[in-house]
């Protein structure tokens, strides 16, 4: 469940006083930092399998992944640090770049931060 769902509805609790918020912030924190290395895991593990195996009935080609690959080599911070704001991206901003790492540098994929995007 995305997260900004959870804590719109945790705000209306403390809103009306069904919570606390001093409980609320530790875990929406641990719970966001949690969520991060989980994506980041499995992003990194299996990720490259999903575009591998099933990306043609998506439209996900050889030569898009490269085109791709470009492009985050190219902007990829930038590209990460704007997908935080735009919510629909922000679900997915961290695992195509990991993904796409994994792909054109297999061998340095396992270099990779433990971080989120």
């Amino acid at each position: 469940m995305p997260a900004e769902s959870i804590l719109v509805a945790a705000g209306f609790l403390v809103r009306y006083g069904a919570l606390s918020i001093w409980p609320l912030i530790p875990v929406a924190v641990i719970a966001a930092t949690l969520g991060n290395y989980g994506a980041y895991g499995l992003g990194s593990r299996f990720g490259h399998l999903v575009p591998l195996r099933w990306g043609r009935w998506i439209g996900i080609t050889a030569s898009r992944l490269e085109k791709t690959g470009r492009f985050f080599k190219q902007h990829g911070p930038v590209a990460v640090m704007l997908g935080r704001f735009l919510v629909p991206l922000r679900q997915l901003q961290g695992e195509p770049p990991r993904i796409l790492r994994r792909l054109l540098f297999p061998r340095e994929w396992s270099h990779d931060p433990p971080v989120s995007g």
